[in-house]
């Protein structure tokens, strides 16, 4: 089975065909490209989170030092360090 036959098969189970998803205003041609645009979004969402996990900086501070192996009680002194230094979020 081919990536786009998946992707296509999973976004038919998720979305409800009743719907009509802007189609009545595109050609068929584009409509038909719906569900690869559905599947590209949700994997660029997903890669985004998981690299904002992986450059938060709580995660690769306690990483950097474990891999350097740090005492634990220095670990612990990252808590109180770390929440001044993050952006705030609105």
């Amino acid at each position: 089975m081919n990536t786009s036959a998946a992707i296509t098969r999973l976004y038919s189970s998720l979305v409800e065909d009743e719907e009509d998803h802007g189609c009545k205003e595109l050609p068929e041609s584009s409509c038909q490209e719906v569900p690869a645009n559905a599947g590209k979004l949700v994997t660029v969402f997903t890669l985004t989170k998981v690299r904002d996990r992986i450059v938060d900086l709580k995660i690769t501070l306690a990483w950097l030092l474990t891999s350097l192996a740090a005492p634990a009680f220095t670990i612990a002194l990252l808590a109180p360090l770390v929440g001044p230094l993050e952006p705030r979020r609105l």
